[in-house]
């Protein structure tokens, strides 16, 4: 026997309303053909609609059940941690995957790993230049040597070495690390020295005191007479097999340096591991804040979502809210690690800033479920949550949607930080859209039963409220904001002077940020990573003190070319680094002019035997053999500079020539200086795959040569991807041209502020600045797609907008800028620079989204949606802005007054009943008693749909 079935209209089908007598739009708003636009809009959004009123009629009758898979493909997505990786070496995060600094950088590391790793110490005094003072140097030094691991590695292990002597360049090389001598010293032949010494007893180069002594002082003969600062440096070889060793040794010298020195005021120390280790603890060291900020947004979560009663608080509806912020995090690490996407330090923001839009979802649903009409109030409770995910659904659509797509082109940077993070981001608010979409409304289902049956919000196992009728306090039904939307800024944004008010203030903000804005400047310096009470931080402060033009350590390398017949070649790159502006003249040390100089006066007739006219080796073994002769006996310093291949026959594997960067301070000489070098090497005979100059400095300068250009591309892509999505669904040219103005407008304020408050275009900035294209959109789209909902003057539907809207966009706003508040006191330059940013989006967006934008809708508005003439069922029919009634109290909590506490009215909304057209819904009988729909039988039922359009039921016929 088939079933008895009945035909119900399917959300979507609408009614027509009565048309308004409006001089200005309303009487244009229904019986219009609809533009190529409208009917793309209306094909998205009615499609929308009829999907999340399926989705909600499910969640209404089996939240349990989407409970439970929710909750399983969350926890079989954590499988992707398996592949979890963190991230924190400096040049995997901060420079471009392209870059060729990072291709020279592993040329370095195969051929020159210990190059590059120093350990140094800084000792400070009133002098330095004392017998107290270079006996406590000498303690130093003495205990570097003999300090052991717990498996005996001391320095002797892992050092680099000149001969059988570790390399150590400090000002003790003056009297050769002789400690009895040096303990025996006098002031005056300490002064003496230092004056007159010019070469090392122990590597045998040229010494310039000055690059050991910070902060001298001298007579007025230029003579030096004391210094408060001394630098000491050892170099140790960090790669390959050699790692885990020098590794386990730097604990130890950093032990040694943070304990300090009696005779030494302030004792700095950095190891080559220092940097990177502190940068990860400043990242990872304010997770209390984030704790902190969690607690905040649900307390205040708590108390917008409802109301302070037994009844209608809503504590674990909060509760479940915010656990589906953090499965969405949970899923958003795990799938970008099976990518592998490495866990940054920027990524310690994500939380914050899923919490703000999980925040706004909850705020948006509450709402729709508050402005229920009030015969969608008596449905029962499926066909309730059909009501509220249909009008709640397309908003966070809207909001999702475009958070997602400035995130997914965010992701195609080449700067890895920011693609890594915009990944993660991505992943996050696709997850948060579907988990609030069903896993907070299906727990928002069993709380409209709890109601239902009347149980305690708090107690509701065992606590239930039903004989006689509980009744709420009406003082605990009050709400501030809502009141201060509707009776203040509602009542007083369409009056002439607040309109203009708004505009001087708007026009001089916008002016005042342009000319910020144009003075922006692009810098990123990596010591930013590291909190001021980091020793790491300590030291390169005082060496920025003591040592102001001490200049970037750089190097140009040479690999496996042909030295001995490239001599026009390398004494022209020795004269060029010598003369070139950018590098200090006395800073570079050429081992090939060593060499040539050394051949040219010496009277060695073993060496003269291989020399032929000009002083220069006549073939390229005697090249090779004088070479190895000079490293080994007779400028030892240069043995660290040539790397001689394994092979049988003697010949350079690869070679350095050390330079010093002058002083550059701004990113534009910084980047002229590294290209500057390049050109200089490859003017010299040289292409880049034989030589090429590098610097741990360059790897920053790569970064700061493609940060604004990656800036300002992925911001202009963002906001063309988010004006066609927000233009597809307002449907409307000029009110998406609105809502795109003052996106815009948001954008330039907080670019320009930036200059105000001494920030700058980085890596960290850019991203929050592209975060800012989303959150901004929010608190623009919700109040421009309710616009184009309703029907009659200008003035009357931005009222309307103003008094049902903006409460939840304040509120979304507001909980946003709690998530992050506490990081006001956090040291570290990632979470302070969000703080500060996100309150700039927060407050601009904020006030271009509530207050900007309605006052130009209300002057510029387009005329509300029509509704074609051809098809009355399309649900986009604009409604008329409902008269207020006097009300006590709210319905269903406290985040917004309810549809129910306002009257229609009658002269705007006099409905008359259609026929619905298809599509049509098919239901069984049997289904329909399972799942009865009060009052099916006795009158119609009114659907508002999230264009908030009417639909009529009729009586069932079987």
């Amino acid at each position: 026997m088939g079933k008895t079935t009945k035909v119900l209209p399917m959300p979507g089908a609408a009614v027509n309303d009565q048309a308004e007598t409006d001089h200005s739009s309303g009487a244009k708003g229904q019986g219009q053909e609809l533009t190529y636009l409208q009917r793309v809009k209306h094909a998205i959004t009615g499609n929308l609609e009829k999907g999340f009123y399926r989705l909600g009629l499910c969640i209404g009758r089996h939240p349990e059940r989407f409970i439970v898979v929710c909750v399983l493909v969350c926890s079989l997505s954590s499988l992707g941690l398996l592949a979890f990786t963190e991230v924190a070496d400096p040049d995997s995060l901060w420079v471009p995957k392209d870059a060729q600094v990072l291709k020279d950088k592993e040329w370095v590391e195969q051929n020159f790993a210990s190059a590059t790793t120093r350990e140094q110490m800084l000792a400070e005094s009133t002098d330095i230049l004392t017998p107290t003072g270079m006996a406590a140097l000498m303690d130093l030094y003495e205990n570097s040597l003999t300090m052991a691991t717990s498996s005996g590695i001391t320095l002797s292990d892992v050092c680099i070495k000149a001969g059988s002597i570790c390399v150590v360049y400090s000002i003790l090389e003056i009297w050769g690390y002789d400690p009895t001598t040096i303990r025996s010293l006098t002031q005056d032949h300490i002064i003496s020295a230092v004056n007159t010494v010019t070469t090392s007893p122990v590597y045998g180069n040229t010494i310039d005191v000055t690059k050991y002594l910070g902060s001298p002082v001298t007579n007025s003969s230029g003579s030096i007479i004391s210094a408060q600062a001394a630098v000491m440096t050892w170099f140790t070889a960090g790669d390959g097999d050699m790692e885990e060793q020098t590794e386990s040794w730097e604990n130890e010298f950093i032990n040694l340096g943070l304990t300090g020195h009696p005779d030494i005021t302030t004792l700095y120390v950095m190891a080559r591991k220092s940097f990177q280790e502190e940068a990860r603890k400043a990242a990872y060291s304010d997770a209390v804040l984030l704790v902190g900020g969690h607690f905040i947004v649900i307390g205040f979560v708590v108390s917008v979502l409802g109301n302070f009663n037994f009844m209608e608080q809503k504590m674990w509806l909060t509760l479940a809210g915010f656990i589906s912020i953090g499965l969405a995090e949970l899923v958003s690490i795990s799938l970008s690690s099976a990518l592998g996407q490495g866990y940054g330090p920027i990524q310690a923001v994500l939380p914050f800033l899923l919490l703000g839009l999980g925040v706004d979802d909850m705020f948006v649903i509450i709402r729709a479920l508050n402005c229920l009409s009030p015969e969608e109030q008596a449905l029962d409770i499926p066909h309730k949550m059909a009501a509220v995910l249909r009008q709640a659904g397309v908003s966070i659509t809207v909001t999702s949607l475009t958070d997602f797509v400035a995130f997914i082109i965010g992701a195609t940077t080449i700067i890895p930080a920011l693609q890594s993070f915009c990944v993660y981001a991505a992943f996050g608010v696709a997850t948060l859209y579907i988990l609030q979409a069903t896993f907070f409304t299906s727990f928002l289902t069993i709380d409209l039963r709890r109601l239902q049956k009347q149980r305690d919000a708090c107690l509701f196992c065992c606590v239930s409220h039903p004989s006689p009728p509980y009744t709420p306090n009406k003082y605990s039904k009050m709400q501030f904001i809502p009141f201060v939307f509707k009776r203040g800024l509602a009542k007083v944004i369409t009056k002439w002077p607040v309109k203009v008010v708004v505009l001087l203030v708007s026009g001089a903000l916008v002016s005042v940020s342009i000319t910020g804005l144009v003075k922006l400047e692009q810098f990123f310096d990596r010591n930013w990573l590291l909190t001021d009470d980091s020793y790491a931080k300590s030291f390169i402060k005082a060496m920025e003190r003591h040592f102001p033009e001490e200049g970037l350590a750089g190097y140009v390398f040479c690999g496996n070319v042909d030295y001995w017949s490239r001599q026009t070649e390398f004494e022209a790159l020795s004269a060029a680094m010598t003369s070139s502006s950018v590098i200090y003249e006395s800073s570079t040390d050429s081992w090939f002019s060593a060499l040539t100089t050394w051949l040219s006066t010496t009277s060695d007739s073993d060496v003269t035997s291989m020399l032929d006219s000009n002083n220069y080796p006549v073939s390229k073994a005697a090249f090779m053999n004088l070479t190895y002769k000079m490293t080994t006996e007779i400028h030892t310093r240069t043995n660290a500079y040539i790397v001689f291949s394994s092979s049988s026959e003697l010949d350079i594997a690869a070679s350095l020539f050390p330079f010093r960067h002058i002083q550059l301070n701004d990113p534009s000489t910084q980047i002229e200086a590294m290209e500057g070098t390049r050109s200089l090497v490859k003017a010299a005979g040289f292409s880049s795959s034989e030589c090429f100059p590098f610097s741990n400095a360059y790897l920053v300068y790569e970064t700061n040569k493609v940060i604004r250009q990656e800036l300002y591309r992925n911001i202009g892509l963002a906001l063309i991807a988010v004006f066609i999505v927000t233009m597809i669904l307002i449907a409307n040219v000029r009110t998406s041209l609105l809502v795109f103005f003052t996106v815009l407008c948001t954008l330039v304020e907080v670019a320009g502020t930036m200059y105000f408050w001494d920030l700058t275009i980085d890596t960290v900035t850019s991203i929050i600045l592209i975060v800012s294209v989303g959150l901004s959109v929010d608190y623009s789209a919700h109040i421009g797609h309710m616009f184009m909902t309703l029907r009659g003057s200008r003035n009357e539907r931005t009222i309307e907008t103003i008094s049902e809207m903006s409460p939840a966009v304040f509120y979304g706003g507001f909980s946003t800028f709690l998530a992050f508040s506490l990081l006001i006191v956090s040291d570290s330059y990632i979470f302070t620079t969000f703080f500060e940013l996100n309150f700039l989006v927060v407050l601009y967006g904020l006030f271009n989204g509530l207050v900007l934008l309605p006052v130009l809708l209300s002057w510029f508005g387009s005329e509300p949606h029509a509704t074609p003439p051809d098809d009355p069922g399309v649900t986009s029919t604009p409604r008329a802005s409902p008269a207020p009634v006097k009300k006590e109290g709210t319905v269903n909590g406290g985040l917004l007054g309810s549809k129910s506490d306002r009257a229609p009215n009658n002269q705007a909304r006099e409905l008359t009943q259609q026929t619905v057209k298809e599509p049509l819904a098919v239901i069984s009988l049997e289904e329909e008693v399972a799942h009865p729909n009060p009052g099916s039988t006795s009158s119609p039922h009114k659907y508002s749909s999230p264009t908030d359009s009417t639909v009529d039921m009729a009586p069932v016929q079987t």
